[in-house]
C-alpha cells in the first residue's frame, strides 16, 4: 500500500452555527449524555463537553457567547482532531493551535490530524504548532503505526477531488501527530 501525504482541502464554505450547538451541548449534559469539564488555560474563558466517544470545547466571549468550537473524538492512544468552526470574533486569535496543546497536555494524550485539511487548518493550527512545538509534533503513519519526520507529511500536498477520498485513501493518509 502506498501511503498518501495530508489532502488539502478546499475551504468549507459552511455556515455551522456554534450557539446551536452548545445549546445541543447544554442539553446533553443536562441529560445525563455528556458531561462538563474544567476549562483550558487558552486566555479566554472556555468549557469541555465531553461524550463517550468526543470532546467538544466552546470558546466564549466577553458576553458568554461561543465564538469558538473545536471537535475531538478518540482514536488510538489519543484523539482525533475533528471540525473546527469560528465567529468572526474567533477567528485570528489563535484558539485552535492553543486548544490542541491544551487538551493534549491536560487529557496527557497525544492529538492526531485529520488526514484531509484546508489551509486554515494547516496553517492557522499545526504549522503554529511545529512553529512553537517543534519537538512535539511528528508525523504519523497510519498504516505502519510508527511515527515519521513531519518533513514526509506536507511533502507535495495534493489538491485532490473531493469524490476520490474515500475511507481507504483516509486509512493510508499520513498524519500529525502532537506529542503530550
Amino acid at each position: 500500500m502506498r501511503m498518501t501525504e495530508i489532502i488539502q482541502m478546499p475551504p468549507v464554505k459552511k455556515n455551522i452555527n456554534i450557539n446551536a450547538m452548545y445549546k445541543t451541548a447544554l442539553i446533553n449534559i443536562k441529560s445525563g449524555q455528556a458531561s462538563r469539564l474544567v476549562g483550558l488555560n487558552i486566555g479566554a474563558p472556555n468549557i469541555i463537553v465531553r461524550s463517550p466517544d468526543m470532546y467538544q470545547i466552546y470558546v466564549f466571549d466577553q458576553n458568554k457567547n461561543p465564538i469558538f468550537y473545536a471537535g475531538m473524538s478518540k482514536f488510538h492512544n489519543g484523539l482525533k482532531t475533528g471540525a473546527v468552526a469560528s465567529s468572526p470574533e474567533g477567528r485570528g486569535q489563535g484558539y485552535g493551535w492553543k486548544i490542541y496543546n491544551a487538551m493534549s497536555q491536560y487529557l496527557k494524550v497525544p492529538l492526531y490530524s485529520d488526514s484531509t485539511q484546508t489551509d486554515d487548518s494547516r496553517i492557522g493550527i499545526w504549522q503554529q504548532l511545529i512553529k512553537n512545538f517543534p519537538n512535539r509534533v511528528v508525523g504519523y503513519n497510519q498504516v505502519g503505526k510508527q511515527d515519521v519526520n513531519t518533513h514526509d507529511v506536507y511533502q507535495n500536498l495534493p489538491s485532490k477531488d473531493l469524490a476520490d477520498i474515500g475511507d481507504d485513501t483516509r486509512r493510508q493518509t499520513l498524519l500529525l501527530k502532537l506529542l503530550p
